[in-house]
Formats: C-alpha cells, sequence, structure tokens
C-alpha cells in the first residue's frame, strides 16, 4: 500500500480561523477555536439542496492541510478576511494509507 500524498503548500492562499460553536448551560454560544493557520480559500459560490431539499447558497470553499479535528464532527464557523461564515458540509478526503489528507468545509 502507498504511502502519504504530499499536501501542496503552494496553493494556501488564506489565513483563517475555524470555531466550533457550542451552547452552554446558561444558553449562551460559546465558540471554541479548532484551527488557525493557513488554507486554501475559494470564494466561488454555488447552489446545493440541504437535507430538507431546500436550496441554500454555498459562499466558498476552504481547504486546510490534515485532519483539524480527528475523530471529531466539526460546525461552527470559519473567520476569513474578518469575515464570519457558517459552515455547511465538512469532508475529509483520505490518503492511500488510510490518513485524512485535507479537511475540507463548505461556507454558506
Amino acid at each position: 500500500m502507498r504511502g502519504k500524498l504530499p499536501y501542496p503548500r503552494w496553493i494556501n492562499n488564506a489565513t483563517i480561523q475555524v470555531f466550533r460553536t457550542e451552547t452552554s448551560e446558561d444558553g449562551e454560544p460559546v465558540e471554541t477555536e479548532l484551527y488557525a493557520g493557513p488554507c486554501n480559500y475559494d470564494e466561488k459560490s454555488k447552489q446545493v439542496m440541504d437535507a430538507e431539499r431546500r436550496l441554500v447558497r454555498i459562499s466558498g470553499k476552504v481547504i486546510i492541510e490534515g485532519d483539524i479535528a480527528p475523530g471529531q464532527q466539526i460546525e461552527g464557523l470559519v473567520r476569513v478576511s474578518g469575515a464570519d461564515r457558517t459552515i455547511f458540509r465538512t469532508e475529509r478526503p483520505r490518503n492511500p494509507d488510510g490518513s485524512v489528507f485535507s479537511t475540507e468545509l463548505e461556507l454558506m
């Protein structure tokens, strides 16, 4: 079996912060930083259907090297260029050896 594929760091064009948002016991939203650093950010918009078959506008996509939250679901927001964007969908493509190649976040 093959090993890991090299991540092309030269494609990184932005610095972002990824936050998990949870609700505290008081009902207040709590943000926990999962990642801060370089990524490949693409602002291409498109429309997709959500689970309830409603049209949702995707405002961009972020690709980060490796797995930023191993074994955890990623829900929350991404802060890029001073603007907060909600995470719509997460993907973790894998290397031939089974390790996570990158974390891909589609943003609303």
